[in-house]
């Protein structure tokens, strides 16, 4: 495929996505407005001030715009597409698009009451070693946004990865709540709601302390004297998530790699090989389905 980098690294490399931008039109990863507008509407009003983080040549902001957003602020650290995206969208003066890198924002601090990033994250973590603990990367970039919007006020991510992107956020140091919603059909991304000026509930709170604990050496076994309660759910990191469990779905993703690379269009195949060749999609596929089979089989055997 024309647009696929050689390795993963890639992603993180400005002068990649220049020369992407330079012939790409667009491109939208995991899923358009259309798929995700209804959980915006609950959380993002049409009068607040936006900052859209990693931009790309999406079309996310145009889109969130038709549909009233009034105050849109979009930065990439891409000079190409910063430039293209302006000229493109030059009529629409609610929209502005700024050479920015997300690290290192150039804003007065709380100008924003909303933070939306569609992938961003993911390209900077897609060559993370430990997903057991925050990168420097990571932990910066959640820093810098925290001082670009005012209490009680969100910062929205969409997202593929569910599992480890709740280790990441669930630090009370950030002072911000987390809830999270998942879209889509047969396959499923996930959107991240963070309101800064909140609490951690007690489940992530709880969770914090054994991240905390855990960190110098992760957890490798289930711990079935605990199967009685939601805190062994806790445990092997199935809150939140025990509804969407199930062999036929580990089959179902097996059929979809298939059916994507011999039958789909370039677009969906690239965001499936991040996905595939992402360490974070490994741990997260074995960790959720290993204790989930570990809990089944425990089960079976008290019958």
């Amino acid at each position: 495929m024309e647009y696929f980098p050689d390795s993963n690294a890639k992603y993180k490399d400005v002068n990649y996505w220049n020369e992407r931008y330079r012939t790409e039109e667009s491109f939208e990863w995991f899923g358009d407005f259309t798929k995700f507008k209804h959980l915006l509407k609950q959380h993002v009003g049409t009068e607040e001030n936006i900052l859209m983080l990693g931009c790309g040549n999406s079309a996310l902001s145009y889109d969130m715009y038709q549909a009233g957003y009034t105050s849109i602020t979009n930065v990439d650290y891409s000079s190409v597409c910063v430039e293209s995206m302006a000229e493109r969208h030059k009529d629409c003066a609610q929209l502005s698009w700024l050479c920015m890198d997300a690290r290192r924002l150039a804003f007065p601090d709380s100008v924003f009451d909303v933070v939306l990033e569609k992938g961003t994250l993911d390209a900077m973590l897609v060559e993370e070693s430990d997903p057991w603990k925050v990168s420097e990367n990571a932990a910066r970039l959640l820093h810098q946004v925290l001082l670009e919007v005012r209490n009680d006020t969100e910062f929205n991510i969409l997202t593929l990865s569910p599992h480890f992107r709740k280790r990441l956020y669930a630090r009370a140091e950030y002072n911000w709540s987390i809830k999270h919603y998942h879209y889509g059909s047969s396959f499923h991304y996930f959107l991240y709601v963070l309101t800064k000026g909140e609490e951690l509930s007690p489940e992530d709170a709880a969770l914090e302390r054994r991240l905390l604990m855990e960190a110098e050496a992760p957890p490798t076994e289930v711990k079935f004297q605990e199967v009685d309660s939601e805190d062994f759910l806790n445990n092997i990191g199935l809150q939140g998530h025990v509804k969407h469990l199930s062999i036929k779905r580990l089959l179902t993703e097996v059929v979809q790699i298939f059916i994507i690379f011999f039958f789909c269009s370039d677009p969906l195949k690239e965001q499936f090989t991040q996905k595939y060749t992402s360490i974070y999609y490994y741990y997260y596929y074995y960790y959720y389905y290993y204790n989930f089979l570990s809990l089944i089989l425990f089960q079976i055997n008290f019958i």
